[in-house]
């Protein structure tokens, strides 16, 4: 069905409805059914794909990998800021040990050689 049709169909100017299709217009929910409903298509369902396009698309540029449901996600971010935190713990730990060591030098509380 070519664009024109559609448009007519869903009570849209043709350019009004190459806007909404490029994304450099304004989609409101009415907009949604007058277009499904023009092309005969289910606007729950049509709503739906092109959500999970999105997400699918925004997972992949951040780098994640968008079979995982979100609490799997959730799970992985939460994994990594804890292995970043023991890591930097680790290291805090050390720094502390070495400045202690190095105080105690100092005052000749321990034995130097």
């Amino acid at each position: 069905m070519k664009q024109e049709v559609v448009a007519r169909k869903a009570g849209l100017s043709d350019a009004t409805l190459r806007k909404i299709e490029t994304g450099l217009g304004p989609l409101n929910n009415g907009d949604i059914e007058s277009i499904c409903k023009a092309l005969e298509l289910n606007s729950d369902a049509a709503v739906l794909e092109a959500s999970t396009a999105l997400r699918y698309s925004l997972l992949e540029k951040l780098g994640r990998d968008p079979e995982l449901s979100i609490y799997d996600q959730q799970d992985k971010i939460r994994d990594a800021a804890r292995t970043r935190h023991e890591a930097e713990l680790k290291e805090l730990e050390a720094k502390l040990s070495w400045e202690r060591f190095l105080y105690l030098k100092q005052r000749k509380f321990v034995n130097r050689e």
